[in-house]
Formats: structure tokens, sequence, C-alpha cells
């Protein structure tokens, strides 16, 4: 464990409660809760992030893993991201980089350089309430959407088509 990176290190209720802001939900957890069903979570075994997304989606939130070995592959993540030690520590990442951001318990943001070989470590989680992914996969939604695409692809065609029908009506060539 970092010395350094102790005041970052949140309860699960905490970091929770943290991320749960971006979406405008409650997410109702107790310490003993997770602590009771993970005592240690590695990021390589299968078997404990199966048990992980398990968990979160009782809670009615999808749990994305996020692939990293340096503090520059967050940069292109959907922030906040959930960073979690294999001793189980919780903390709260909001921007990437060469120096990562991230909240400490009072809820203040703070610059910090950590080491690539404990950032490897680490595991990282982007959370999405449930009723945000059923909403992305309707196929009402998906129909929705391309449609409007089409709309403004042929409205450009024919916008494009009857100026140059115009064009070739007033100007015959000679």
């Amino acid at each position: 464990m970092d010395k350094k990176l102790e005041p970052y290190y949140l309860s699960a209720e905490t970091a929770l409660s943290i991320v749960s802001k971006k979406f405008n939900i409650k997410i109702d957890i107790k310490e003993d809760d997770i602590n009771l069903r993970f005592k240690k979570y590695d990021r390589n075994n299968t078997d404990d992030s199966i048990q992980m997304k398990n968990f979160f989606l009782s809670l009615g939130l999808s749990l994305q893993d996020i692939l990293f070995n340096n503090g520059e592959d967050l940069l292109n993540e959907p922030m906040p991201i959930l960073l979690l030690t294999p001793e189980m520590k919780w903390m709260v990442c909001v921007s990437g980089g060469q120096k990562i951001k991230l909240v400490n318990a009072r809820g203040e943001l703070c610059y910090v350089e950590i080491e690539d070989e404990y950032l490897k470590e680490l595991s990282a989680f982007s959370i999405l309430p449930l009723n945000k992914v059923v909403d992305s996969i309707r196929v009402k939604n998906i129909i929705k959407n391309s449609l409007s695409m089409n709309k403004i692809f042929y409205t450009k065609y024919f916008f494009s088509s009857l100026f140059y029908g115009n064009f070739c009506v007033n100007y015959p060539s000679i």
C-alpha cells in the first residue's frame, strides 16, 4: 500500500455516493455488505470480476472494467472512475494524465502522482445505471437515431440535387 495515497482511500459507501452524483441517483450500500463478500480483489481473476459485476447488478448498476497501464490511459475514459486496490481500498478518479486527480475524504480534488508499478495493481471501473444502459440499446432509440442521421443526409442530397438541376436548366451547355 502506498502511504501517500491514504488520504484518498474512501469507504465503498463514500466512493459510490460521489460517483452517483453524476447520474442524480442514490446508491444504498453498507460497508459491511461489500466487506463480507470481498476480502481481496484481483483484477486478473475472472471470478472476482464476475462477483463484483453481479454485486453491482443487484444494486441496479452496470459495472465496466477499464484496462489501463498508466495515468495517460485514463484520459479517454468517462469520469468519474472508481479505482480499487487489491486490499479493497476505494478511490475516486476524476481526471487522468501524468498526475491523476483524486477525491479525498473531505471531497477536495487533488492531483497525485502515482507510480506506474502501483497503478498496474489497481482496478478501474466505470459505473452506469441500468436504466441508462437499457435506454441506449432499445430498438426504438436505435431506429430513431438512424432515421435522424438519414434525414440529414437526404436533406443535403435533396438540396444539392435541386441546385444542380437548377444550374443545368438555367445554364445549358453550348
